[in-house]
């Protein structure tokens, strides 16, 4: 069952080059033929009807059907050519900075 998830994982970690957003079936947590919730890649337990946030900023939720994660930032378009966003995934905020100067900011928001 282990391998079937983690094929699973690998499948979705290699469609996210183009996808925001992944959903996988849940390896589910049973107690006395009830579901506790689902597992995540890590093997931590979620209760059903939960989200929380993994370590590279993609907000997770766990229902009966799936767990769904979807990355916390939306694709940007129209960045100058000049520009380009970093990402602080200790953070999960993002910047949109020059290219030449990453210590300088693009724009005047964060973007």
């Amino acid at each position: 069952m282990k391998f079937f998830l983690y094929a699973i994982l690998g499948f979705a970690a290699a469609s996210l080059c183009s996808s925001q957003c992944f959903v996988y079936p849940p390896l589910l947590e049973f107690s006395n033929q009830t579901q506790l919730g689902c597992v995540d890649k890590n093997g931590m337990l979620h209760d059903m009807g939960t989200e929380w946030q993994e370590e590279d900023c993609y907000l997770c939720s766990c229902d009966e059907d799936s767990i769904s994660c979807c990355y916390m930032f939306p694709k940007l378009q129209g960045i100058p050519k000049q520009c380009k966003a970093v990402v602080d995934k200790e953070t999960c905020t993002r910047k949109i900075v020059l290219k030449e100067d990453p210590s300088k900011k693009c724009f005047n928001n964060s973007g």
